[in-house]
């Protein structure tokens, strides 16, 4: 066999759905016969090609809406994508919605610290109104 022959490409030059579903067949096969090779079962644990293709076919056009910088850093968008290609769309799901954990606590983190920021420095003047009306702390709000 031919080293060109033993080459998968799983997007080709000019992509089509049929090109990406021959791709993905060549590998697929090999897989399922590593499975059972191990002695483990296939049946029902790769998702069918055709579903495969769909999913990778549309992959690149719905990331576009992510920039660049912030694809470069989805480690689980990764793991989602070679979940699908191989099959595994219950794995997929998984690292797509860890990807999305990950982004909310990173959100939430940044929220969350802003507003202690905020509090901590700006604790003086927020405090201010409420010691205002006792005399004993003028002589201190002067100096704040």
């Amino acid at each position: 066999m031919s080293e060109e022959s033993a080459e998968i490409v799983l997007i080709p030059s000019e992509s089509t759905p049929s090109k990406i579903e021959t791709s993905i067949a060549a590998f697929s096969e090999p897989l399922a016969n590593f499975l059972k090779h191990l002695g483990l079962p296939t049946d029902n644990i790769l998702s069918p090609i055709q579903e495969r293709r769909k999913v990778i076919y549309n992959l690149e056009s719905t990331l576009e809406v992510l920039p660049l910088e912030e694809r470069a850093k989805s480690e689980y968008l990764s793991k989602f994508a070679a979940s699908i290609t191989m099959g595994l769309f219950d794995g997929a799901l998984t690292f797509l919605w860890d990807e999305t954990i990950n982004n909310l606590k990173k959100k939430t983190t940044n929220v969350h610290i802003n507003k202690a920021l905020y509090k901590i420095t700006n604790f003086p003047r927020l405090a201010l109104p409420k010691i205002t009306s006792d005399s004993s702390y003028k002589e201190a709000i002067k100096y704040i």
